[in-house]
């Protein structure tokens, strides 16, 4: 994985899992995760920098956990490119399966970046957390 202070290479599966942790683990409402993300532009190069991989990426997206409220346990997922118009959300509920979790994030980051364009079934994206 290549990281620097702000920004990191990830696979989608990553992402999905780095906020599923987070879900889980988190237990103030007001620290769920977002961040947003590119689909990153690979060009094969072992020592292409991180900086070089950023300035190729295109199509930003946003994703976040939101608490659900009226005294529900659950968080919602919410993705969405950043001009709008193609979210995709899901329910994270009380005991589910951290794997059903992971999945399911996953698909809503793909389904999400499939609205803006094609991608290989592993996508890479530079994500930046807050």
């Amino acid at each position: 994985m290549k990281k620097n202070k702000d920004f990191m290479l990830w696979r989608s599966y990553d992402l999905a899992q780095y906020i599923k942790n987070l879900c889980l683990l988190n237990t103030c409402k007001e620290d769920l995760p977002q961040c947003k993300f590119a689909v990153a532009k690979i060009d094969g190069h072992a020592d292409d920098s991180l900086e070089n991989i950023l300035k190729r990426s295109e199509g930003w997206y946003g994703i976040r956990a939101i608490d659900v409220g009226f005294d529900s346990t659950d968080s919602l997922v919410v993705c969405d490119y950043y001009t709008g118009g193609c979210p995709q959300v899901m329910t994270i509920h009380e005991g589910q399966k951290g794997i059903d979790i992971i999945e399911g994030i996953d698909s809503l980051i793909k389904n999400v970046v499939k609205t803006q364009k094609s991608f290989s079934d592993k996508i890479e994206l530079i994500v930046k957390l807050f």
